[in-house]
């Protein structure tokens, strides 16, 4: 990250001792204004927590039940009668985010619920609920449809009155292009060759809505981790519905449980909670250690930044087991041509391995290539990510596939080699 390109703000806090605060980059590239920890950012998916948070909350007050069909509230839906609010919470419901949530057109035009609505009632479901998982972005707008059903505000005005208000987190909510918001950044893209930085498209935060449509600041997301796993805003009990992870089902991610709104994870051994987000212009990441009362918030204005990877990193840092950086090696013609094709991650994922004056690349599905850094002990590196591949090979010393060590810590995953 260059110190003149978009940056990233980090908070470390460990109860009510802050242990690191500091900014990196610019957050007006082109007024060549420093980011802040102070600054404003969109915060993506992060606002899914809120959202499930929001949920229970009602639920707690006799207004809904986990159990009830969506449909109770929401009978333009054709899917919803099929579908609970738990399934929705948990990403199994199957409510599909295409044509919307994947369109060109995503984001550009201000867009109310009930025209969401529509266009989410014209879809079929992807799966019958509960058979799958699969992050549903569009879920999660029915969820912020339910609540303003239930509650009779928009959802933003619902989380200000029941979240932001009780736990002074004064400068989080849902805010147009057209409100001044002191303090709030720029957003930037850099998937480029050379990651030379450009102006994020303009996007409308009405169309993620309870899905993805806030902005916080450090020190907000701090307040509102402590605040959650403490019992300040839902109870103990509702917390450990919340943090209770979906049953393995097909699709789920290998590297990460799920709860509601929540993404479940281990960092050095030790049980985290939060979630990452990304939204153009901007990534991020909060992670709570509950043992700990250690929260950890990456916010980037950067879209291509790795806001988990940093926050992981960071987290590593907070629990005094810092990750080691890999030695490089140096491999010999035969070891990277030996290395060089196209392997399949997932069914939709693939890696292909290339060369180019002697240097390594890799590209991820349909992204930009990137170089790719040997080292020791056979290990394959992306820049500044910690998982790595180690060649696998079979009995005739042929590349079969690769060990994949997902956050250079997880158990090898096999990857196999299609070409």
């Amino acid at each position: 990250m260059k110190h003149d390109g978009p940056g990233v703000a980090v908070l470390i806090r460990c109860g009510s001792e802050v242990l690191f605060r500091e900014s990196y980059g610019r957050a007006d590239i082109e007024l060549d204004v420093p980011l802040s920890p102070n600054h404003v950012f969109r915060i993506a998916s992060i606002t899914k927590m809120m959202t499930a948070a929001e949920i229970l909350k009602l639920s707690e007050e006799g207004k809904l039940t986990l159990d009830d069909h969506a449909d109770k509230y929401l009978p333009e839906i054709p899917v919803a009668k099929f579908v609970t609010v738990r399934e929705l919470l948990s990403h199994t419901a199957g409510i599909s985010d295409q044509p919307t949530f994947v369109s060109p057109d995503f984001g550009k035009n201000d867009r109310t619920t009930e025209e969401l609505l529509k266009d989410i009632a014209l879809r079929p479901s992807d799966f019958d609920p509960g058979t799958r998982w699969s992050y549903s972005n569009a879920g999660y707008v029915l969820l912020g449809a339910i609540i303003e059903r239930v509650t009779g505000a928009s959802w933003k005005d619902a989380f200000h009155e029941d979240i932001f208000l009780p736990l002074g987190m004064a400068r989080t909510g849902c805010f147009g292009n057209e409100v001044i918001i002191p303090g709030r950044v720029r957003g930037y893209t850099t998937e480029t060759p050379d990651r030379s930085p450009k102006n994020a498209e303009e996007f409308s935060l009405s169309v993620p809505m309870a899905s993805g449509g806030l902005l916080s600041t450090l020190d907000d997301l701090a307040i509102w981790a402590q605040s959650l796993a403490s019992g300040k805003l839902i109870s103990l009990e509702s917390f450990r519905q919340m943090i209770e992870p979906t049953k393995t089902l097909p699709g789920m991610p290998t590297r990460h449980g799920y709860g509601f709104g929540t993404i479940l994870t281990r960092v050095r051994g030790e049980s985290a909670i939060g979630h990452t987000g990304q939204i153009p212009g901007y990534t991020s990441c909060l992670t709570h250690f509950p043992s700990l009362d250690v929260t950890v918030v990456v916010l980037s204005n950067d879209h291509y930044f790795d806001a988990r990877g940093a926050g992981r990193r960071f987290s590593a840092i907070a629990l005094g087991q810092p990750y080691t950086e890999p030695e490089l090696s140096t491999w010999s013609k035969v070891e990277v041509e030996s290395v060089l094709g196209t392997y399949q991650v997932d069914t939709e994922t693939t890696w292909t391995l290339s060369q180019e004056d002697g240097r390594l690349f890799c590209q991820r599905s349909n992204r930009n290539r990137v170089p790719i850094q040997s080292c020791v002990n056979s290990e394959l590196h992306l820049a500044f990510e910690l998982d790595f591949w180690v060649p696998v090979k079979n009995s005739e010393g042929e590349v079969v596939g690769m060990n994949h060590f997902e956050d250079g810590e997880a158990p090898p995953r096999f990857v196999s080699r299609i070409e």
